[in-house]
């Protein structure tokens, strides 16, 4: 649901109804003309007062054209237009202007004054309703200021850009550009500093056309001098105006009124001499009206949310489900009449009437209520994206949380297609919020990863998983290079290896994993106050499951002593959950967290008979295969339901097929293997539906009376992925497809600076010279093709690294490879110079 910018109630309703501004040409036009009438003033005469009454209250005010910028007609314009060709009168005319630059000059005087820190008259008169309107400072509302905040309801009123040079004036357009891109990303403070410093810089500016007033002047040069005064005000107005959006989107309801009304007052004393922004002053009314009423509103508004949250809380703690039916009554009570308040207050496409939508599709969340919850959380995306635009923080989390929500119904067709959309949405906004190094930019493109999981296209996930990383391991800066979410990212990666048949470079990626949970964990131990046993517990067995990846990549890699001891390692964590899970069934009585706990350990048990028997140990791994098989069914007669380890049953007698296979044993194995088959297919859903295939295979090997092993490398012999993308690449490049030969050699690249920093990391010097060697040639590759299609300076950066490369192993510059590389380097000098 989309919100319509002339939504009824929307906030300011003068402000919507507000005309278009002229387009880019009519307002270049303008200019020009403007130009030529300040050049020829003598040759012109000047509209008198009615004229340019008329001429103002033919116009509107402007209509915003992005959230804090818009440009405008130059408000002296009616000034400068048309008349006669009498000296006598254009003499008159400007000795009225004269005059009327001097009024101007003490009113706007006055105006500074008051901008730097004296109250209007009418702020003075609303003095004691700011004081009532201003939030408690209280620890209470600092903590809850986050449920009802104001992102802002004041749209902007354009005022004209500056014209007449003047030393602050560039300065102050850059400042307003940085203040306006600060806030459309969510950093309202940085926004708002800006903005002070380009109020500063006005004012500098009025006190130098003031003194140029003060003395004396052509009439041709107080015209120009007059219209800069105009301006300056206008500009200020605006700036007070901009502040404003960003205090109340802060909630800081004082300083918004306080520079509302500042703009109104110099409004108003523009007013009498330029018709026009009267409208100006109205619409700062409209925008001062409607602060009050949201600062009148807020206590009642912040106290229904904080009913709301405690309502929540109870839900958690309560085991009753009539109860919980009770309380999330009213919740939605709560939230309708906050709903209802924000939307008077605030208006519809205010950022807070966002938030609260999005709590609401919350609770549709918590209720399994999915389809409703996704419908209310369009709603508040659509809201956010129009009232803060889609870079803002806020944004960018409404799409994840959107993504997620149909990833989690995943109603096909086009549900995970939304999801993929919108969770590339997110990480976009976040990047243009952030930057690209932050833990919500890695967050999001890890699950953006894991959808091209699904869909089995690996080489994208790769590539979004390293730009996790990366934005994860920079965002780690402040925490000494460390991050605890980048274990999931390894492990992850390391999955879609294992998957693509990249044996080692699957370890490589379990064991940075490793690497991260290990260092977690022994900051938990070192932790003051000490980590809840929950999260320790939660910690342990994350480190139990790489483990468990990590041994599988070890044993297709045929490296079964280092995969066995991976398993028993993981082992040990996971008889240790047993003791902690018999404690804790002990005190409550609930037996599914033990019983879980003693499943983890049969299936790992049944990973080391596996290495067991690929070590050729049989008898131990016939032993381990019977053990985990009464573990299993004992656990099926306490659950009550023989069905829920039917898999885990399968894959024990699985193994002890195997087992009997490689011994010979035929009959034992088709006996076996048969049992094994019919656990699997009483299984509604399979962890590895695979296995079904490779039990199928076994029985027809045993029933064929064929020698005793399966065929062991099957799938290991595979050639290196890099050698077969670097093919691939010069295949591209040969059918002059270069983009896509660029685009596998940057893979290639990847993959093996990945392996060089593991074999960095374990001081493995023929491995890292390997790889160094591999590295090389691969840049020397690409610069090749770089050449081709023109872009020499990008190949001499990859020639430089290469020769570098081939240098730090060692080789001699009398070398085929180096020579090649030189020679290639001083033509490509020679090309760039030219």
């Amino acid at each position: 649901v989309r919100v319509s910018s002339e939504t009824k109630n929307n906030t300011y309703p003068a402000m919507a109804n507000a005309a278009k501004s002229s387009s880019s040409e009519e307002y270049e036009a303008f200019l020009a003309t403007m130009k030529n009438s300040l050049r020829n003033v003598r040759s012109r005469s000047l509209k008198s007062k009615d004229s340019n009454s008329d001429s103002g209250s033919g116009e509107t005010s402007p209509t915003r054209v992005s959230e804090f910028d818009s440009p405008m007609r130059y408000p002296g314009e009616n000034l400068a237009n048309g008349g006669s060709s009498s000296q006598q009168r254009q003499d008159d005319e400007a000795s009225k202007n004269s005059s009327s630059s001097r009024k101007l000059l003490t009113t706007l005087d006055e105006v500074s004054i008051s901008s730097q820190g004296e109250q209007s008259t009418d702020s003075r008169h609303d003095e004691d309703e700011v004081a009532a309107l201003r939030p408690r400072k209280s620890q209470e509302a600092s903590e809850n200021r986050d449920a009802v905040r104001r992102n802002s309801p004041v749209p902007e009123i354009a005022v004209p850009s500056v014209t007449v040079a003047l030393p602050e004036a560039p300065m102050v357009k850059k400042l307003k550009g940085i203040a306006s891109n600060l806030a459309l990303r969510g950093k309202e403070q940085d926004s708002l500093e800006n903005y002070r410093v380009a109020l500063k810089m006005t004012r500098a500016d009025l006190l130098k056309v003031k003194r140029k007033l003060e003395g004396d002047l052509q009439p041709d040069a107080r015209l120009k001098f007059h219209n800069e005064w105009i301006m300056l005000a206008s500009y200020t107005a605006e700036i007070h105006t901009n502040m404003a959006i960003l205090e109340e989107r802060t909630g800081d309801y004082t300083e918004a009124l306080k520079s509302c009304r500042e703009a109104r007052a110099i409004y108003h004393k523009l007013a009498k001499f330029e018709e026009r922004f009267s409208a100006f002053t109205e619409q700062m009314n409209q925008m001062v009206a409607q602060l009050k009423r949201a600062g009148e509103t807020f206590d009642e508004r912040r106290r229904l949310h904080q009913k709301a949250i405690h309502l929540r809380r109870r839900i958690k703690a309560c085991d009753k489900a009539k109860e919980k039916q009770k309380y999330y009554r009213e919740v939605f009570e709560c939230l309708d009449a906050v709903l209802r308040m924000e939307r008077e207050a605030l208006g519809d496409a205010h950022p807070q009437v966002a938030d609260t939508i999005g709590l609401v599709g919350t609770i549709h969340v918590e209720i399994k209520k999915i389809d409703k919850a996704i419908g209310y959380f369009n709603k508040a995306l659509s809201i956010l994206r129009l009232a803060l635009g889609p870079y803002h923080p806020k944004s960018a989390m409404g799409f994840k949380q959107l993504a997620a929500l149909y990833e989690t119904r995943n109603k096909p067709p086009s549900d995970m297609d939304r999801a993929l959309k919108l969770y590339l949405e997110a990480a976009r906004a976040f990047k243009e919020s952030y930057g690209n190094h932050h833990s919500q930019v890695g967050s999001t493109l890890n699950n953006v990863a894991l959808l091209y999981i699904q869909r089995k296209e690996y080489d994208r996930a790769v590539e979004a998983l390293s730009d996790a990383l990366a934005a994860y391991e920079s965002a780690a800066v402040d925490n000494d290079g460390f991050h605890p979410d980048t274990a999931q990212i390894w492990k992850n990666l390391g999955q879609v290896y294992y998957f693509q048949g990249e044996w080692d470079s699957a370890i490589m990626a379990y064991s940075s994993s490793l690497d991260v949970q290990r260092t977690n964990k022994q900051r938990q131990k070192n932790a003051k106050p000490a980590v809840e046993w929950q999260v320790a517990f939660l910690t342990d067995q994350s480190l139990a499951d790489t483990l468990q990846k990590l041994g599988k990549a070890m044993l297709e890699a045929r490296k079964a002593t280092d995969a066995l001891e991976t398993y028993e390692e993981a082992l040990v964590i996971h008889k240790e959950a047993v003791k902690i899970m018999t404690k804790h069934h002990a005190e409550t009585k609930d037996n599914h967290g033990m019983l879980v706990a003693q499943e983890h350990v049969a299936s790992t048990m049944q990973l080391i008979a596996g290495a067991q028997a690929e070590m050729g140990k049989l008898e131990e791994a016939m032993e381990v295969y019977v053990q985990t098989l009464m573990m299993l069914r004992q656990n099926s007669a306490l659950r009550g339901d023989d069905s829920q380890n039917n898999e885990g049953c399968a894959a024990s007698l699985a193994g002890i097929g195997v087992v009997h296979l490689k011994r010979g044993e035929m009959k034992d194995a088709q006996d076996v293997l048969k049992d094994a088959l019919s656990c699997y297919e009483k299984c509604p859903t399979l962890k590895d539906p695979r296995m079904v295939e490779k039990v199928k295979e076994n029985l027809e090997q045993a029933k064929s009376g064929k020698d005793s092993s399966l065929p062991q490398d099957s799938g290991r012999k595979k050639k290196d992925r890099t050698i077969a993308l670097e093919e691939e690449a010069q295949d591209r490049v040969d059918s002059f497809d270069f983009e896509g030969g660029i685009r596998l050699l940057t893979q290639v690249l990847v993959i093996r600076r990945q392996r060089l920093t593991k074999a960095q990391r374990k001081s493995n010097k023929t491995t890292d010279m390997k790889e160094k060697d591999d590295i090389a040639r691969t840049l020397s590759h690409f610069a090749e093709v770089l050449v081709k299609q023109g872009d020499y300076e990008q190949a001499i950066v990859l020639y430089e690294e290469a020769a570098r490369m081939y240098r730090s192993n060692g080789v001699s510059p009398k070398d085929d490879k180096v020579k090649c590389i030189l020679l290639s380097l001083d033509k490509l000098y020679e090309l760039a110079d030219r």
